[in-house]
């Protein structure tokens, strides 16, 4: 028990920092820009991890860019994917869903852009899931599967702790032209799957 109401509130601003890490699901709403679709963003990584946070960090670059050119984008960030995303992509609003991860790979790698196949995902009952399943599901449980597409970054380096290795954060310097890319993309290959 703390002994008084000034310890107490250094305790709760500790809890608060040590929390923002833990938080199962980041959501930023669409902006409005446009009443009828948005894009949505899903990014997943562990920020304790080193390069694991890569993808939730090219997808906020991403997203900052969009929202700046006047695009209505949908954020969400989550350690791994869980069914409970499935409602948020079945949501009648969203477009385009854009999937984030960081993979390993070598000082070489570059970014990874692929149009996620719902037909080739398998059933699984669990709470880590592939992009193409939650996709499957969406289709499924509520006959809405918008286009959907997987961007991949490389990391090297995956052990406990905080910021990313060189090599990503060259890579992470290219979402200016990775955002233009799949807005180009988009327009060439749209359409929602069936």
């Amino acid at each position: 028990m703390r002994s008084s109401a000034t310890e107490w509130e250094t305790g709760r601003q500790q809890d608060k920092k040590t929390r923002k890490h833990l938080l199962p699901i980041f959501l930023s709403p669409c902006l409005p820009v446009s009443l009828s679709s948005c894009l949505l963003v899903i990014a997943y990584g562990n920020p304790l991890r080193q390069d694991d946070a890569a993808g939730l960090l090219l997808a906020s670059s991403v997203v900052e860019i969009w929202r700046a050119q006047g695009i209505a984008v949908q954020h969400v960030e989550v350690q791994q994917l869980m069914p409970e995303l499935v409602t948020q992509i079945a949501a009648a609003e969203v477009e385009r869903v854009f999937f984030f991860d960081a993979v390993i790979g070598e000082e070489e790698s570059s970014l990874q852009v692929q149009r996620v196949d719902i037909e080739a995902s398998t059933a699984c009952l669990g709470h880590h899931l592939s992009p193409a399943m939650l996709m499957t599901y969406a289709r499924e449980l509520y006959a809405h599967c918008p286009s959907a597409w997987l961007v991949t970054i490389p990391g090297i380096n995956f052990a406990h702790g905080e910021g990313v290795s060189l090599p990503v954060q060259r890579l992470l310097t290219t979402a200016p032209t990775l955002a233009q890319q799949l807005l180009d993309l988009m327009k060439y290959k749209g359409g929602a799957q069936r």
